[in-house]
């Protein structure tokens, strides 16, 4: 895990995301809550359909995944993983479905503007 995220838990975990453009819904924690915001849950829930160096880290209103980078050469990077196009059950994840989101958690979460109505 990288050292900043681990970090991040440490003083903040997870928590419940509202009215942002992003539609990011749930930071995933690793304390006591729902199966649907606990990392481990995420973990084997996405474990034969998300790319083995994504760690699931966040989704947003329709089932789509923020995920950090777990790779030497971009560790930390965060991407999004779009489940309209995962690959087909029973078969290996891709990463055709893969975007980068931003460079770290940090930006990431600070690039979340909040919608003004």
């Amino acid at each position: 895990m990288p050292p900043a995220y681990r970090d991040h838990l440490l003083r903040h975990d997870g928590g419940r995301m509202d009215n942002n453009d992003r539609a990011v819904h749930t930071v995933f924690s690793v304390g006591a809550v729902k199966p649907i915001a606990s990392i481990f849950s995420r973990l084997g829930n996405f474990a034969s359909r998300v790319p083995t160096w994504l760690l699931p880290l966040a989704r947003d209103e329709g089932g789509h995944l923020f995920a950090l980078s777990l790779c030497e050469a971009d560790s930390g990077t965060v991407w999004f993983w779009d489940h309209e196009y995962e690959a087909g059950e029973g078969d290996q994840p891709t990463e055709d479905n893969i975007t980068r989101a931003a460079d770290d958690q940090q930006t990431f979460l600070q690039s979340l503007n909040p919608i003004i109505i």
